[in-house]
């Protein structure tokens, strides 16, 4: 697999970019959970902030409810102290309300336009009320008001219920976020259902002091269960605080709350409430009932407004904390950013930049240019280093190239002294090889001359010794050429023979054969006639089987339901009756079929027995002719042999003289061969010594 390999500039800068890269990602990640912190405490704030609003509406409404229901009942017109109590509570409540839903319409939550729609719906309602409950309480005459007075009643009731359904809901929204914000929301939730139970049930014994205090068994019950629901969401709430941290503010405002409602009230509460069921009429005015227990009651209001107060302080400052921790979360991905852009840049300037200007330098050195200037060779570090022994490999370069030019001076005085010398040998060579040549020049024309002519005699020699061997040879290579013609045809009879030798041999074991096979089919016809009265039997088994079934069916049909099973198994036995018949007539009818084949394969063997008997008398006549013609082969072989011998002999005399001659003939050539090898070496050698001198006269 073909490589790419990456720079090391590439590797860097990647290698710091993906850590870079990582540090950002964490803190982006470490900042995104801080945002969500921030935004879940800011909710919480926002949400805490709404639900205090609501609730300071719910109190004074509820209060407003009350005392506006209070002076209703009464037939008395209406003091200046109460009416301005109305228009304090109505100062405090409305407010309150519009702030609340100006901040719903900032804060995302399902349904959230049906909930201020019907806030805005049922708080102009109740707007309206008041208007006519003003009207009403200026009037005086008894019995104008106690209609209304249910209406009044129940309009301020729902606007207060749904304000409590929307403060709940939102509180459960931001729970199990922080535990004592939600500690604070129960404590809200437990003090407002003990001031809920309590203004009910004041609120009922003021209509039974306006009435004159006659009271049923109805209002009995009524007054008692929510006198035992405030005791007992009182005990919840006092079991749920008694905790080491739970904060002082809290456990103030509820000790002041024990104080006014559980041991003040309470005490007078049980004396009107008993004056009452006695049937001793009132001690006291229904409003001076509502204006005395007013304190009470807004004892346990205080505890559930201290609790919202606490839990808004706690949103407040976790959504402090939580922006405190995202400014600081987005300073470090800001930070991590300025650092891997710094540490990028420091590393192109102090690394990567280095390395490529030291590349650079030592490519031009390679390239032989020593005047290069090696860069950084004062860094302290690993580049440095790398710049140090660079320039060490270019100060080699240079007193390389200085040994070089000194070695070729070297060298060309060397070459002058050599020619010189070289000059003055060959002179002296010149002289005293010349001559030695020459002489050996004369004495190898000589010697070519006689070798010549001894090689032209014993050609004519051996020209006449070849004739005579030809003749010789020629005529024993006839005799030989008979005698194998003979000895092919001995061979030729002989195999003959032995081929109808062989052919008898097969042709009777052929007849052998033949019979073998002629006894076995007909064991096998005789086999066959066999397995046909076995399906003769088989058939007749069947058909007996299949009567036996046909009186079985109508045996169980005489039975009738009784029967039933029999005949089904008698239908079955008949079906493998018939079965049975059809497969031994098809039996029968291969048989019939391998019978009548068994009996053409009788008569065919018989046949060929016939015919192989007859191939082995001629067989036998044939080989008793080719013994006789082998004997006489043999007879004609001999003779031949004979004449072929003394052929022979003839044609060896006559080759030891043409071998002698030949043997002259060679001795001659090579000595011609030599003496003319002598004159051309010598030729050769002298021409290999004017060139040797011209080169070491050049050299």
């Amino acid at each position: 697999m073909r490589s790419f390999p990456l720079s090391v500039k590439f590797l860097l800068t990647a290698l710091f970019g993906l850590m870079a890269t990582g540090l950002v990602v964490i803190c982006g990640l470490s900042m995104s959970s801080a945002w969500q912190q921030q935004a879940t405490a800011q909710r919480r704030m926002e949400v805490g902030s709404i639900t205090r609003y609501l609730f300071l509406a719910m109190q004074n409404m509820r209060i407003e409810r009350g005392t506006v229901s209070a002076a209703l009942i009464e037939n008395e017109p209406v003091d200046a102290a109460t009416w301005q109590d109305i228009q304090n509570l109505r100062a405090r409540s409305t407010p309150a309300l519009a702030e609340a839903v100006d901040m719903l319409l900032h804060l995302d939550f399902d349904d959230r336009d049906n909930w201020i729609a019907e806030l805005r719906a049922k708080s102009a309602a109740v707007d309206i009320m008041r208007a006519d409950a003003d009207a009403l309480l200026r009037k005086r005459g008894p019995g104008t008001n106690a209609e209304f007075n249910d209406k009044w009643v129940a309009a301020v009731g729902t606007l207060v219920e749904r304000l409590d359904a929307l403060s709940r809901r939102l509180s459960s929204a931001v729970r199990l976020n922080d535990p004592f914000f939600d500690q604070m929301l129960t404590v809200k939730d437990l003090a407002w259902n003990v001031r809920s139970d309590a203004g009910a049930e004041r609120l009922m014994i003021g209509d039974a002091l306006a009435g004159g205090g006659m009271v049923s068994a109805d209002w009995r019950r009524k007054t008692t269960e929510l006198h035992q629901r405030v005791t007992t969401m009182w005990a919840l709430l006092l079991n749920y605080v008694d905790d080491p941290q739970t904060p002082q503010a809290l456990l103030d405002s509820i000790a002041e709350a024990k104080e006014t409602y559980f041991n003040r009230y309470i005490h007078d509460r049980d004396g009107v409430y008993r004056s009452l069921a006695a049937g001793d009429g009132p001690r006291a005015t229904s409003r001076a009932w509502i204006q005395e227990s007013n304190p009470a009651l807004d004892s346990l209001i205080a505890v559930a407004n201290t609790a919202v107060d606490l839990a808004q302080a706690a949103a407040e400052r976790i959504s402090v904390d939580a922006r405190r921790h995202l400014w600081f979360q987005i300073l470090l991905v800001l930070t991590a950013v300025l650092i891997g852009f710094l540490g990028l840049l420091k590393i192109r300037r102090n690394v990567i930049e280095p390395i490529v200007t030291l590349t650079v330098a030592m490519r031009h050195l390679a390239a032989g240019d020593t005047g290069t200037e090696i860069p950084n060779t004062k860094r302290r570090d690993e580049l440095g280093a790398m710049a140090g022994a660079v320039e060490i490999f270019k100060q080699a370069a240079i007193e390389n190239a200085r040994l070089r030019i000194e070695q070729d001076q070297l060298t060309a005085r060397t070459n002058v002294a050599r020619q010189t010398a070289a000059a003055q040998l060959t002179k002296a060579f010149d002289a005293k090889v010349g001559k030695l040549v020459q002489s050996l020049k004369t004495s190898a024309s000589d010697m070519e001359e006689t070798a010549r002519s001894m090689s032209e005699t014993a050609e004519e020699a051996g020209q006449v010794s070849k004739l005579a061997t030809a003749f010789a040879e020629r005529t024993s290579s006839n005799v030989r050429e008979m005698a194998a013609a003979t000895d092919k045809f001995a061979t030729s009879a002989r195999e003959i023979g032995s081929r109808v030798s062989a052919s008898v041999s097969l042709v009777g074991k052929a007849v052998d054969d033949t019979r073998r096979t002629d006894g076995a089919v007909s064991i096998l016809s005789q086999r066959s006639e066999r397995i046909e009265q076995i399906v003769k039997l088989i058939s007749d088994i069947a058909a007996q089987t299949n009567l036996l079934a046909l009186n079985a069916t109508i045996e169980s049909a005489r039975a009738g339901q009784a029967g039933r099973g029999f005949g089904v198994v008698a239908s079955e036995v008949k079906n493998l009756a018939a079965q049975t018949a059809r497969a031994t007539e098809e039996i029968a009818s291969h048989v019939a079929q391998s019978q009548e084949a068994t009996r053409d394969v009788v008569g065919a063997m018989k046949g060929v027995g016939s015919t192989i008997e007859q191939l082995h008398q001629i067989a036998s006549a044939i080989a008793a002719a080719v013994e006789e013609q082998h004997a006489v082969a043999q007879e004609i072989a001999r003779s031949v042999a004979e004449a072929a011998n003394g052929t022979q002999e003839v044609t060896t005399n006559i080759s030891h003289v043409r071998k002698a001659a030949d043997h002259t003939g060679l001795t001659s050539t090579k000595v011609l061969a030599a003496a003319t090898a002598l004159s051309h070496n010598s030729s050769e050698l002298s021409r290999e010594v004017e060139l040797f001198l011209a080169s070491v006269t050049a050299a």
